[in-house]
């Protein structure tokens, strides 16, 4: 039996229609409205058209990423995430907001991170880590359950 036909054969399961789905909606609409009573949900709500009508920019940093481009974003509203600082000696410019979701980035790159100051510094975790190493660095720090 190969994994596709197993695949078919859970998903059109009487007791995965019936019974899983109904409670694993129901836990993810528990969590979502949990998320919206929150102190982050919140904030970020405040952030709503904060700059309205001016021009944002999302930098990745791929292998086309270019430092004189960088420069040219200096009064730019500017979004970057994970391992944009690895541009960082080579430039003055800094992304208006940092993220970084990645549990498992974050764990294995916090103290890369911790060199930098960001302006708007956004972490997402699982709990499992001690984010106080970040307690003046980020601006929100986002906690996630598994």
């Amino acid at each position: 039996m190969n994994m596709n036909s197993i695949r078919f054969k859970l998903t059109n399961s009487f007791w995965i229609r019936g019974l899983v789905k109904p409670y694993m909606d129901y836990k993810r609409k528990e969590a979502y409205n949990k998320y919206q009573l929150s102190r982050d949900s919140k904030y970020l709500k405040t952030l709503k058209d904060v700059h309205y009508g001016k021009r944002c920019f999302i930098i990745g940093n791929g292998p086309s990423l270019k430092v004189e481009d960088l420069e040219k974003l200096g009064s730019e509203y500017t979004f970057s995430a994970n391992r944009i600082y690895k541009v960082f000696n080579k430039t003055g410019w800094r992304p208006t907001y940092y993220l970084a979701v990645d549990p498992n980035f974050i764990r294995t790159s916090w103290q890369e991170l911790d060199e930098f100051k960001f302006g708007e510094m956004f972490l997402g975790t699982d709990m499992n880590f001690d984010m106080s190493v970040f307690k003046n660095k980020a601006t929100r720090i986002f906690e996630f359950t598994k």
